[in-house]
């Protein structure tokens, strides 16, 4: 977490390896990092965040069980969410 005092600006980087894994039927569900990034500010009573996950856009998916028809599901992409907290 690093915070920028006179923007009031909070940021927060995390970053995880996903390891290879075996899938039911013998593939591979391959390695990835992926890394989320929020930044956050204090507006008076308001917080205010943007949030973008999977930062860098790895191209990563879980392996399947038996009742599903592909090996490896893929996962999301980069997405960006930006939430609002009023504190009263």
């Amino acid at each position: 977490m690093c915070r920028f005092d006179r923007l009031g600006l909070l940021f927060a980087l995390d970053t995880y390896h996903v390891g290879a894994r075996r899938t039911v039927r013998g593939g591979t569900a391959e390695a990835a990092f992926v890394s989320n990034l929020t930044v956050s500010r204090r507006l008076s009573s308001v917080d205010v965040a943007l949030s973008l996950r999977n930062l860098f856009d790895a191209d990563y998916g879980d392996p399947g069980s038996e009742e599903h028809r592909q090996q490896v599901i893929p996962q999301d992409g980069r997405t960006a969410s930006v939430r609002a907290t009023w504190r009263f």
